[in-house]
């Protein structure tokens, strides 16, 4: 696809993986082109925040390449070309500065909304509003003892969760993110069960856990959490490339709306020509859905998981409508 699109020189072709406008950050490795040989920067119309991250050089100490990263502004389920342009030679990778009164001393950081300290010895984070209210305390590890496996499962509500900091929780007080369970075998006492030894299931080995905390007024419905979400698990994906094909710098391939409906997969029929598509409605509320394809969609139709047609669907050209139910699951079948 990169290939059809007319970039006007080189670029770096930005895609937007989700069915709503993003606005988020994208990192791409760059290779100079011939003729290049300051650090690369990025721009559309006009300049775009951007930031080199890290300069590749060749024997020669010439810059051959760099990674950056810079904010995209994308259409749903599309693309925009941004222009590759040449920054100072002595621009370097350096620590970055901010003019709008964000202040960093030792391990705290304040903004003009919050403040963040981290204990250096765990890692543990506290967020604070102004006023000095703890909101958030984070990065905290609990190790939850619980007992259970395919045979027998019990709570030992008696016991404190152990943490970090050997404060400790009572079970069912407080809502906390489970990693991942470690267990040395499938059955608790070999009672009720035989007990099978899992030495690979205690996890034994570095993991990587990234999360994000979004501050936010009402409710997850109110404040649109799913969304905040999928911007957070699905990044732009930024590639170089220098084309002259057919299609313009900036496109949208669908587009389905409201906010509520989610979309989970976008693929070739198993047994045909048609794209499905299948998303879900996510705040529990019946809603009426409009898909905006590209092309004219000659024919549509509701399928089950399975792809089997259920009933037609009326088409306009290249949208169509059609009701959903709170927290319906809806596969469609579209022939373009």
């Amino acid at each position: 696809m990169p290939g059809k699109v007319n970039t006007g020189g080189e670029a770096l072709l930005a895609f937007n993986p989700l069915l709503w406008g993003m606005r988020n950050w994208g990192e791409a490795e760059l290779k100079l082109p011939e003729g290049y040989e300051n650090v690369p920067g990025v721009g559309e119309r006009k300049a775009v925040e951007s930031e080199v991250i890290k300069i590749r050089k060749d024997e020669r100490d010439k810059i051959e390449g760099a990674k950056i990263g810079f904010t995209c502004a994308l259409p749903p389920l599309g693309y925009k070309v941004y222009k590759l342009t040449l920054l100072p030679c002595h621009c370097e990778p350096k620590a970055w500065q901010s003019g709008s009164g964000m202040k960093v001393a030792g391990e705290s950081m304040e903004t003009p909304f919050y403040k963040i300290t981290v204990n250096k010895e765990t890692g543990i984070i506290e967020v604070s509003d102004k006023k000095g209210k703890l909101l958030v305390r984070g990065n905290e590890i609990f190790v939850d003892d619980e007992i259970g496996d395919l045979y027998y499962h019990r709570s030992r509500f008696a016991d404190l969760i152990k943490s970090e900091s050997g404060e400790g929780l009572k079970y069912g007080s407080s809502v906390y993110i489970r990693l991942f369970r470690s267990v040395y075998g499938l059955s608790a006492d070999g009672v009720a069960g035989p007990l099978v030894p899992t030495p690979d299931a205690l996890e034994l080995r570095p993991y990587l856990f990234e999360y994000a905390l979004q501050p936010h007024e009402g409710d997850w419905r109110q404040a649109k959490m799913y969304k905040q979400a999928q911007d957070f698990h699905y990044l732009p994906y930024c590639i170089q490339t220098n084309s002259q094909g057919e299609l313009p710098e900036e496109f949208s391939f669908l587009k389905l709306s409201p906010d509520n409906l989610v979309l989970s997969a976008l693929k070739k029929a198993e047994d045909g020509d048609e794209v499905i598509l299948r998303f879900f409605e996510t705040i529990g509320e019946a809603t009426v859905a409009e898909l905006e394809l590209f092309r004219v969609i000659k024919r549509a139709a509701v399928v089950d998981l399975l792809e089997r047609e259920l009933y037609g669907l009326k088409v306009e050209r290249n949208k169509l409508r059609l009701e959903v139910k709170p927290f319906e699951i809806v596969t469609l079948k579209l022939l373009p």
